[in-house]
């Protein structure tokens, strides 16, 4: 087939927001542009060998996409080829390798600069970084030549938004997972395991003022990229020594994202002389998860750029469901399990506000978490019933300091975690 779309935003503030007019309030410039896609593409389904010995079936899916973006210089294209292999009828073999491809938005292409302001205490991670318990965010303020008692300048600092027309990059990618699919036909179990690594490029997405100043600030290797997005004053200013003055917060394109392992699905399924019990799980092994927001680890301010195993970042998780169906009535019960994450650049051990061999709890522990449901089901409605977080566990907690950002002293980001606790559930259904 083929296909030509066009689109276009116009968004024109106010007078007053454009011409800065609105005292301690934002100001916003006209958001405007267009674009043109023509695209062809096709899909092919070839059965290749059938009905010979090893050879049940054989067949190749091939697919493909061309375009042209105006607002991108050159032409692109995606493609996407699968094989599957039915050896026999209890083995599979199966792979699919492929490409994708998203042009920049208009939005953010075309967003006219935009400023907002925060307080320095919000923003400025050295504010009062006396009483930090970070170590890199204590020796970076530090080597600024900062106080370990200041407290801020009294103006606010300039957020600036902007989009990145003739700068932005579209975002790619490229996949691949390749697997094997047992079917017994003497039992009841089947399993399937897959291999997989995706990795994405040049991913358009805006950082965040905060994110900006605490990746300068509070990393490992300093200076480094994040540096270069705001501007600070000297502490020889006449009235506003190391005061952020501004902040470049436009959307950019994130280096390299790559996260590799291996999935594993199984099911069993029996008929019982009391009713027939269903068991079926889902784990996944992460081998590699890289995340590269510029050209180098040092840049973003790490000296690694795998972050597997870090908080938020568990190697592994499995889930498990056990359902015993007995006539009207469905028992279930459910295992979600989630493995222990730490920190990759802090010690547990360090000096705390000049006390020395202190500790700290850098490791979030792994987790269970337990479920059941009873289901009771007629022609025309069904009641189900069942209770989360069975046993009550309490999602790991970690030290100040520790981890990206926290609720209280639980990881933030690590959302894997059950946060409400134990807790009953009810779902009704009725067919009218």
């Amino acid at each position: 087939g083929i296909e030509h779309r066009r689109f276009s935003i116009d968004d024109q503030p106010s007078a007053e927001e454009a011409n800065g007019d609105l005292w301690g309030i934002s100001s916003a410039q006209v958001t405007k542009g267009k674009d043109h896609v023509s695209e062809i593409f096709a899909e092919f389904e070839l059965p290749l060998v059938a009905d010979q010995p090893g050879f049940e079936l054989l067949s190749l899916n091939l697919s493909g996409r061309a375009f042209k973006y105006d607002t991108v210089e050159d032409s692109d294209s995606v493609w996407k080829a699968g094989l599957n292999w039915q050896i026999s009828p209890t083995l599979k073999l199966r792979a699919t390798r492929g490409t994708s491809y998203r042009a920049p938005g208009l939005y953010e292409l075309y967003i006219g600069n935009q400023t907002s302001f925060l307080a320095q205490a919000i923003i400025d991670p050295c504010v009062q970084w006396g009483q930090s318990t970070n170590e890199f965010l204590r020796a970076n303020c530090a080597a600024i030549g900062i106080p370990d008692n200041y407290g801020g300048a009294s103006a606010s600092a300039t957020i600036v938004t902007g989009g990145g027309a003739g700068v932005l990059k579209p975002e790619t990618s490229r996949a691949f997972t390749a697997g094997i699919v047992l079917t017994p036909t003497e039992t009841d179990f089947s399993i399937a395991v897959d291999y997989f690594r995706f990795e994405v490029n040049d991913q358009v997405d805006q950082l965040g003022a905060g994110a900006i100043l605490g990746g300068c600030l509070a990393a490992p290797v300093f200076p480094n990229a994040f540096c270069d997005l705001f501007d600070r004053n000297p502490g020889n200013h006449p009235t506003a020594p190391y005061m952020i003055t501004e902040v470049r917060d436009s959307f950019l394109n994130v280096n390299k994202q790559t996260v590799r392992g291996y999935d594993m699905l199984f099911r069993y399924e029996k008929e019982l002389g009391i009713g027939k019990l269903e068991i079926e799980g889902q784990s996944t092994w992460t081998t590699e998860a890289v995340e590269l927001l510029f050209d180098s680890e040092q840049e973003d301010g790490f000296n690694t750029d795998d972050r597997r195993g870090s908080i938020g970042n568990p190697k592994f998780v499995s889930n498990l469901r056990t359902a015993l169906e007995r006539g009207d009535w469905t028992y279930t019960w459910f295992i979600d399990y989630v493995d222990d994450t730490h920190s990759l650049t802090a010690n547990p051990v360090f000096t705390y506000l000049g006390f020395p061999n202190a500790f700290r709890d850098i490791k979030a522990e792994s987790r269970t978490y337990h479920g059941a449901s009873v289901r009771y089901v007629q022609d025309k409605w069904d009641l189900l019933l069942g209770v989360n977080n069975l046993f009550d566990a309490e999602p790991p907690t970690i030290s100040s300091g520790i981890g990206n950002s926290r609720y209280g002293n639980v990881p933030a980001f690590a959302t894997q975690y059950d946060w409400y606790g134990r807790r009953v559930f009810m779902r009704f259904n009725y067919k009218f």
